[in-house]
């Protein structure tokens, strides 16, 4: 008998001679063929799906819904647990070992005062923009006072797919930010939601795949990839170690020109300098000094390279940092320096035959630079914007001039900065949140809401 014979056989139940199951014989066998074909499969056991509990407030826990199941969320630091932690004993565990500091808060007393406190569903929402009214309102004002203000546009697409419209204003007596939400035609509907500038981790991720290049070079081995082959070639490496070095340079140089306190007179020195640097870096390379380059003046201390193959590279980052300078000389023409005849904006207190003034000014500049108490009034603040501000009322004129080269935005440091903002309060689990009075309020750092205006006005409302 063959074996596939005696297993069909070991499945099917011993013969009845009853009259009534050989009647049914065909049915019965079949029925039990059916049924051997799931033995082997094993039983899944059915997850619980867990519901949020209003008592779980008392724990610090308020509630997200996600794929239709209820996920704890922190109020305190907003991370959000597994459906599998909505119970007393994990989410009190949370508190005490993240928040013991806040653990007070959530206990009966307090929670009971917190339901006494009569809010509708947008009660938040309504207030928020309230708020944010008042704050484009004190904006609105101090931007009508301005003798001139510089303006920031960016515009890019949220996590909806719309198009998204930016913008930041800095004006003459405070530097203060503007979120419009305005319509613009069919496109510009809200605030957008921007990615990091890609260029900038360059360096970071660069630097990564060399210190992993032979971990790397493994993995892809192991999956049979042609790339792989890179990672034996010298000069590759050679190439990949100076790109590494020369992006944590640019990124070190673009992270030097951030901040607010940023302006054209800063941006000018540090891409002078760097300038100056990439001449100096050249001279180096043909003398076949590479200190300057840690990850490619390592491979050539350890030997990897061939003295041809180091002859090759000094040519190859030679034409490199000449076509870099080429680039940078473009993008901040020299001739276009306004550090030449305007030195006096950034110390009036050092004479200099260069400067191009009125009469009138120039005078005024003489009895400013005289003034020993403005003197140490300046070496005392390191806002040059704001000792310009300072002096608006004494010498108008000449103030108005250095605030005109002062206000222009030099860098996207701003948009960024906001757009690092906006990623926290816009997100999938709130992907139809209208942030634009969030934003606002978030963004705004120089003008607050006028709390005790806004109180003024509103109406009270008596618990019952």
């Amino acid at each position: 008998m063959s074996k596939q014979s005696q297993m069909t056989n070991f499945f099917k139940q011993p013969h009845n001679t009853s009259t009534s199951d050989n009647q049914n014989s065909n049915i019965t066998k079949k029925h039990n063929l059916d049924t051997t074909q799931n033995v082997d499969e094993p039983s899944l056991k059915k997850v619980k799906i867990l519901k949020y509990k209003d008592s779980y407030i008392e724990y610090g826990f308020t509630y997200l819904n996600e794929n239709g199941k209820d996920v704890p969320q922190c109020v305190i630091c907003g991370m959000t647990l597994a459906n599998a932690s909505l119970k007393p004993n994990k989410l009190i565990r949370h508190m005490e070992t993240s928040h013991a500091q806040y653990k007070k808060l959530f206990s009966n007393e307090h929670v009971t005062k917190i339901k006494k406190i009569p809010m509708s569903n947008d009660t938040i929402s309504r207030r928020i923009n309230t708020m944010s009214n008042d704050i484009e309102n004190q904006l609105s004002e101090k931007i009508k006072k301005s003798i001139f203000y510089a303006i920031q546009l960016d515009e890019s697409t949220d996590i909806n797919n719309e198009a998204i419209l930016l913008m930041y204003v800095s004006a003459v007596n405070t530097r203060i930010f503007k979120v419009m939400c305005e319509e613009m035609g069919s496109g510009f509907k809200n605030l957008l939601l921007h990615t990091h500038v890609r260029w900038l981790s360059r360096g970071k991720v660069l630097t990564r795949l060399f210190e992993l290049k032979t971990e790397v070079e493994v993995f892809l081995r192991d999956n049979k990839s042609p790339l792989s082959d890179y990672f034996e070639n010298n000069v590759w490496l050679a190439k990949l170690a100076y790109l590494s070095d020369i992006f944590s340079i640019l990124n070190e140089l673009n992270i030097s020109m951030q901040g607010p306190h940023t302006n054209l007179f800063i941006s000018y020195n540090k891409i002078d300098a760097f300038l100056k640097k990439i001449r100096l870096w050249t001279n180096r390379i043909k003398n076949y000094t590479f200190d300057m380059f840690p990850n490619f003046f390592n491979m050539t201390q350890e030997k990897i390279l061939t003295k041809n193959e180091i002859n090759e590279m000094c040519i190859i980052i030679e034409e490199h940092l000449g076509r870099l300078r080429e680039k940078m000389s473009k993008y901040f023409d020299p001739t276009k320096d306004i550090r030449k005849n305007c030195n006096w904006v950034i110390n009036p207190f050092v004479q200099s035959d260069q400067n191009i003034l009125s009469l009138t000014n120039e005078e005024k500049l003489i009895e400013l630079s005289a003034d020993v108490g403005l003197h140490e009034i300046f070496r005392s603040n390191k806002n040059i914007g704001q000792f310009w501000i300072k002096v608006q009322n004494e010498y108008p004129s000449l103030a108005e001039e250095a605030l005109k080269l002062l206000i222009p935005f030099s860098t996207t440091y701003l948009c960024e900065n906001g757009f690092s903002t906006l990623t926290t309060i816009k997100n999938k689990t709130r992907n139809r949140l209208e942030i634009s009075s969030a934003m606002r309020i978030s963004l705004t750092k120089s003008i607050k809401p006028r709390i005790d205006e806004i109180i003024s006005h509103q109406q009270q409302q008596p618990s019952h």
